[in-house]
């Protein structure tokens, strides 16, 4: 009995396909580019993201073809803002009620975190629930307000307001050296 032997061109064509496919729909690899994750994440690690983690997208797109999950509070994201690839961590997840206070310093509550804010921050932010002292409010369907582990060195949604979680790229699973 014969067996038959495959070309190594095919063999490596293949390859190199399978690894296309994975690159694209799978996973993907991003540098940390910044301070803003320290210490969990330091500038110039690695990462590897999870693009399945919540659907499967459409490859160089925002649309979703399905969707199984919604990002939740704690998780890690890629997400674009303004063009650019950015790393963050999920604070809150649509629905959850955002507290806004002026009282002792000027704050954001999301969930059991209470998170500090500027005074730039808090007016900015503000503007979403109306002008008093105490603001609450949910996060709209299909958004999530992101932040820096790191919130000195963070430019994250206290400056820029919720993220729309159809920019989100994927979820960090893994990180290298």
């Amino acid at each position: 009995m014969k067996t038959q032997r495959f070309p190594p061109g095919r063999i490596f064509l293949i390859g190199v396909l399978a690894a296309c496919f994975l690159r694209l729909f799978v996973f993907d690899a991003v540098r940390i580019s910044g301070d803003s994750m320290q210490p969990v994440l330091k500038n110039g690690r690695r990462v590897l993201v999870n693009k399945l983690a919540w659907g499967f997208r459409l490859p160089l797109t925002r649309h979703y073809i399905v969707r199984w999950a919604e990002p939740e509070a704690g998780d890690i994201a890629v997400f674009l803002h303004n063009g650019t690839f950015t790393v963050k961590r999920c604070a809150a997840t649509a629905g959850m009620t955002l507290a806004f206070s002026d009282k002792n310093g000027y704050s954001i509550t999301a969930g059991k975190q209470s998170i500090p804010l500027s005074k730039e921050q808090y007016g900015k932010l503000s503007v979403l629930f109306g002008p008093q002292s105490e603001h609450k409010g949910k996060l709209p369907p299909g958004t999530a307000f992101m932040l820096g582990d790191n919130g000195a060195a963070s430019v994250d949604s206290r400056d820029y307001g919720p993220v729309y979680t159809d920019s989100f790229c994927g979820k960090v699973i893994l990180a290298g050296k």
